[in-house]
């Protein structure tokens, strides 16, 4: 799969070089970004997960708490632009979350913790439809789609007792993107998926 996309990436990349913008364009652009929270598809995927393995915990417990943290979803990509209206481009992201649970056995006076933690770095490739582009902003949608590495472990008070690699299919649909500046940028996109709900950060063009 990871061969698939590369290769789709760069016949696509090949394709823009026949159809230059005009040379007072900057067709190429980095950028790195932020979502705060990292509410996604990788916290249902995470919750999910730790529903499944909840359910096999004995029910003699009283209570349960939960708490939820996670590292924000970064991101870091290269755009090119093959027209005016047409960008392509590849997204590296990463979140990281960690969920405990206690449960308190009162009839013994005792609490048990589990905490699971889970890593997704992800691989996008993106094309984004420009409905607005002019000298100092821009408007935008896209979609993206690819491939995420899960790193899960399970702790149950000091002790690992569960570590587990696997592969996920990852994406993002971004509903509408803004960007303003020229050569040095700020962003602000709003969507759902692998970049997060709220994402901003900035780019550079050349």
């Amino acid at each position: 799969m990871k061969n698939l996309f590369s290769i789709l990436f760069m016949g696509i990349l090949s394709a823009g070089l026949f159809n230059p913008l005009s040379a007072q364009d900057d067709f190429n652009e980095i950028y790195a970004g932020y979502a705060p929270g990292g509410v996604g598809p990788q916290l249902l995927y995470e919750l999910s997960m730790d529903i499944i393995d909840d359910f096999f915990k004995p029910a003699a417990y009283d209570a349960v708490s939960d708490k939820i943290k996670s590292s924000g979803n970064i991101s870091l990509g290269y755009n090119r632009f093959l027209k005016d209206w047409l960008k392509v481009g590849i997204t590296a992201s990463y979140v990281h979350y960690t969920v405990q649970k206690e449960y308190t056995f009162a009839s013994v006076g005792s609490v048990h913790t589990v905490e699971w933690r889970d890593a997704f770095i992800s691989g996008l490739l993106s094309a984004d439809f420009h409905y607005l582009r002019k000298k100092n902003i821009s408007m935008y949608s896209g979609v993206s789609a690819g491939i995420c590495f899960v790193r899960s472990d399970i702790l149950e008070g000091d002790s690992m007792i569960k570590m587990e690699d696997s592969n996920i299919f990852a994406y993002h649909l971004n509903a509408i993107g803004v960007r303003f500046g020229h050569s040095v940028g700020f962003f602000l996109e709003t969507g759902f998926g692998y970049k997060g709900i709220l994402n901003g950060g900035l780019s550079f063009k050349f």
